[in-house]
């Protein structure tokens, strides 16, 4: 879609299109493939998942201006254009700052709920405590011109990432705590 900046925002979904909108904030150095493989899981509670790749990742623009304290304004408008009043955020691990922003700056009428995945620290923390996997990633990214971190992130998120039982357990519980009918367990 193109935002009101004239910027382009991939973003895939999953699930039905008249199913309780859960929007999630990828973390680092994955993109919008990460939900790939949850299909089964939202259709059976009733969850739209809506995943929308951040700022220079997948799809989406390049800005380099552009601040975690705007993805807000992205996904707002991004609500506007899928007709969505109202709607659940879920960040996991990179993308827990971008879920706090929007709970931070999204009218309270909007968000249903907020939750953070196995919320990641600030950079700053340093990468000693990764796997190795990120680690690499990371000094790929911050060392790398724009074109070959963007074949990186691409390489990085080819192996897509499934919800599993106990993050399915995570979506549930943020689906329900948003004061939605209990969906049924099948």
């Amino acid at each position: 879609m193109q935002l009101p900046d004239g910027r382009t925002l991939g973003f895939a979904e999953y699930g039905r299109s008249d199913d309780y909108p859960l929007i999630f904030i990828h973390g680092f150095p994955t993109s919008r493939p990460e939900t790939l493989g949850i299909d089964e899981i939202v259709l059976r509670q009733r969850i739209r998942v809506i995943t929308p790749d951040r700022n220079g990742f997948g799809l989406t623009t390049f800005d380099p201006k552009h601040t975690i304290l705007q993805w807000p304004h992205d996904i707002q408008s991004l609500g506007q254009d899928l007709g969505l009043s109202r709607f659940a955020i879920l960040g996991g691990s990179g993308g827990g700052p971008f879920a706090l922003a929007c709970a931070d700056r999204l009218s309270p009428d909007m968000l249903s709920a907020v939750g953070i995945m196995t919320g990641a620290g600030p950079w700053e923390a340093g990468t000693h405590y990764m796997a190795s996997l990120y680690r690499a990633s990371a000094k790929m990214a911050d060392r790398w011109p724009i074109d070959g971190r963007s074949m990186a992130l691409v390489i990085c998120s080819s192996a897509p990432v499934a919800l599993l039982d106990a993050e399915e357990s995570l979506v549930f519980t943020l689906w329900s705590s948003a004061n939605r009918q209990t969906p049924s367990q099948d």
